[in-house]
């Protein structure tokens, strides 16, 4: 009992995180109808996720419940950004709760590198090859659409196609495994969403880089004497905080030295889904949450 009360809490951590800080949606039920939107999980997320809750405690995520206790109706915030993402308008209390727990990312995109300005100009077209560029796009669009494809990273892989297929069983398009001229025309139909720059130009403050930093252990145990999971390095930190892979941030950014008033190359997440969750339902078939 005291190990399915662990994984519950887990789960609940996992959903919250998920909702809040990936921007994607768990969404709430509707007319006795499962309107949920799937987001695929990478089996070792999950696993380090469930391990313990009390690790959780301080890792600089997950702080407050709130944002998903508003049962009222809210609007979906668009997740078009203009130079500010991450913050939502409005005085509803998911709102309110949402703009207290995400950072505010304010961006711009000049002196963006030419490997930037290809994502940022990627299309694809029916028998071409997903490059990184495209794959960039498509994994923006698909978090776009609040069907999370995990950290971005530009490659295709199992996580993107399980977001493309929860993409095309909300719209109701023919579930493929590999994308399709449908699938893109869907996603792409928002021209103002499909012209939001996918990566960006910020400015590193004192604050993304003065933060908390310790070796964490590999035995469980150990883990639980920490005094919280602080990150082991400020660029895992700063990967957390753009929803992209650590190598793939220093990637874009092969110079960098990731220090207070130093310009980067990130991706920019949009604005979450801020539809009240009923439930999250974590699917081991399809092994997605």
């Amino acid at each position: 009992m005291y190990k399915l009360t662990k994984i519950s809490r887990a789960i609940a951590v996992i959903g919250l995180s998920t909702a809040v800080f990936m921007g994607h949606s768990v969404a709430a039920t509707t007319d006795g109808k499962n309107t949920t939107d799937s987001m695929s999980i990478d089996r070792n997320v999950a696993t380090n996720m469930v391990k313990n809750s009390s690790e959780i405690k301080d890792r600089g995520a997950i702080r407050d419940s709130s944002a998903i206790k508003d049962g009222s109706a809210i609007k979906d915030s668009s997740p078009v950004t203009n130079e500010v993402s991450q913050k939502l308008t409005g005085d509803s209390q998911t709102a309110t709760s949402l703009n207290k727990l995400l950072p505010t990312i304010k961006y711009t995109t000049d002196n963006l590198p030419e490997v930037a300005q290809k994502v940022n100009a990627a299309t694809w077209t029916a028998g071409s090859e997903i490059d990184r560029s495209t794959g960039t796009k498509l994994q923006a669009l698909l978090n776009w659409h609040h069907n999370g494809v995990g950290h971005i990273d530009g490659y295709w892989g199992e996580n993107t196609r399980k977001a493309m297929q929860a993409f095309q069983k909300t719209n109701g398009l023919a579930v493929t495994d590999t994308l399709n001229s449908e699938t893109w025309q869907v996603l792409t139909k928002d021209e103002q969403l499909t012209a939001q720059p996918v990566l960006v130009s910020y400015q590193l403050s004192e604050s993304d880089v003065n933060i908390k930093t310790t070796k964490i252990p590999a035995d469980t145990d150990a883990k639980a004497k920490l005094d919280g999971m602080y990150y082991e390095r400020i660029t895992e930190g700063l990967a957390e905080k753009f929803h992209i892979s650590e190598k793939y941030l220093k990637t874009l950014n092969p110079n960098a030295s990731f220090t207070a008033g130093e310009t980067i190359t990130v991706y920019n997440p949009g604005n979450p889904n801020t539809k009240p969750v009923s439930r999250v339902v974590a699917d081991k078939a399809t092994e997605t949450l």
